[in-house]
Formats: structure tokens, C-alpha cells, sequence
């Protein structure tokens, strides 16, 4: 393992940190751990993987920028998505490394519907727009940034293994 494996796991457990403060830059962090993880390994063929993450965390950003203001800054839920996403990305993990990405996105749409049973997430009154615009708020940065952090340790396993 060398230093650019080293700094892109560092850069991915951040971003994953980062993904419960709800920070707009968070999906970039992580989009740079996995292009260092990438850069670092020395087996991983991936070229089209950094290319399509990082679209996706540009896209991110933008829709973090398009979002009314109130909706982004507020903090309200995340930890419930964030276990979500992280428990679906795990147990995805667990079945395939195909299926990871949809068990984290399936995570974190029953941790918005588990939060949004909460009292203090009524206010989102499922099914509805407001509901959607909350998941597209929350869910997708998190969706983006747990399964980037997927990806660099899945890259890390394969090259401890070797």
C-alpha cells in the first residue's frame, strides 16, 4: 500500500464523516479519495469508475446549489439516512459488490421514511414533494459519498489481499 492509497482512505473516511455534517463539498472529498485510491492501487483497471464519479459529484454539488437554501442547511434526519445508507451499503456489500450501491440507496430511502414517522420529521408528510425534495437533498450526496467510500474499500481489500 503506498501514500496515495493511504491519503485517498483518509480522504474517504472523512468525506464519510463529512456526509453526516451535511457539508456541500462532501461528495468532492470523497470523489478525491477514490481518484487517489484509484491512482494508488496498482491492479485496479478502472478508468470509466473516477470519470463516473466524478460526474456524480458534480451533479451533487449543482443540485445542492439549485435546492432552496432552508432545505440544504438544514441538518434535521441525516443521522437516520446515514445509518440507513451505511447499513444498506454494508449488507449490499454482503449479497454482491454489484448490489452495494442499490443497498445503500434503499438504506436511505427507509431511513428518510423512518425519519420522516418521527415527530419532528411530520413536517415531511410522505409521500409528497417536499418529501422527494428532502431525499434529493440528503439521500442523494449520501447515496454518492457512501458508495464512493464503497468502491475505495473494496479497491483497499483487493490490494491488501494481494
Amino acid at each position: 500500500m503506498n501514500i496515495l492509497s493511504i491519503t485517498g482512505a483518509l480522504f474517504s473516511m472523512a468525506s464519510l464523516v463529512l456526509m453526516f455534517v451535511q457539508w456541500r463539498w462532501t461528495a468532492v472529498v470523497a470523489f478525491v479519495g477514490l481518484l487517489l485510491t484509484v491512482l494508488g492501487s496498482s491492479g485496479f483497471a478502472g478508468a470509466m469508475l473516477p470519470l463516473f464519479w466524478g460526474f456524480a459529484a458534480l451533479v451533487v454539488v449543482g443540485l445542492n446549489y439549485m435546492l432552496p437554501r432552508e432545505v440544504v442547511a438544514s441538518r434535521l434526519g441525516v443521522g437516520y439516512i446515514g445509518l440507513g445508507g451505511l447499513t444498506g451499503l454494508v449488507l449490499g456489500y454482503l449479497i454482491s459488490v454489484n448490489v452495494m450501491v442499490i443497498g445503500a440507496v434503499v438504506g436511505i430511502a427507509l431511513g428518510g421514511l423512518a425519519f420522516s414517522m418521527t415527530p419532528s420529521g411530520r413536517h415531511l408528510d410522505f409521500p409528497s414533494a417536499r418529501f422527494l425534495q428532502y431525499l434529493c437533498a440528503k439521500g442523494l450526496p449520501s447515496a454518492v459519498v457512501l458508495s464512493m467510500a464503497g468502491y475505495v474499500a473494496i479497491i483497499l481489500i483487493e490490494e491488501y489481499a494481494r
